[in-house]
């Protein structure tokens, strides 16, 4: 799911703040882009992961869209090129096109602790 909203009131950053506020204890991040079109530049906020995995001291950890909890026996980047070889990219590259950026799937599975 993605909304989009038009707001010069706030910095992304100070709004990204308020945003982290709202939801504490919620996977949160900001993206700015660093290139400026025609169209301008971007900010993306998300709030939220429907799936995680975690490395820290050596160990990998993948949660799942229920909420289900494993811990894996391989490192987290051989984890992930098994996970996206089944993947339909044909349905990520279409998200992206319509929403007019590229990062759509791979976002969430880069948060370290």
């Amino acid at each position: 799911m993605h909304k989009t909203y038009l707001f010069d009131q706030y910095t992304p950053v100070a709004l990204y703040g308020k945003i982290k506020a709202l939801f504490p204890t919620e996977i949160t991040m900001l993206f700015e882009s660093v290139v400026n079109s025609s169209e301008g530049n971007f900010s993306f906020i998300t709030i939220g992961a429907k799936e995680r995995l975690n490395y820290k001291d050596k160990t990998t950890t993948y949660t799942d869209v229920k909420g289900t909890t494993q811990i894996l026996s391989q490192d987290p980047f051989s984890f992930l090129k098994t996970y996206y070889q089944d993947i339909d990219k044909a349905l990520y590259k279409e998200k992206a096109s319509e929403l007019g950026f590229s990062f759509c799937r791979w976002l969430y599975w880069f948060y370290w602790l």
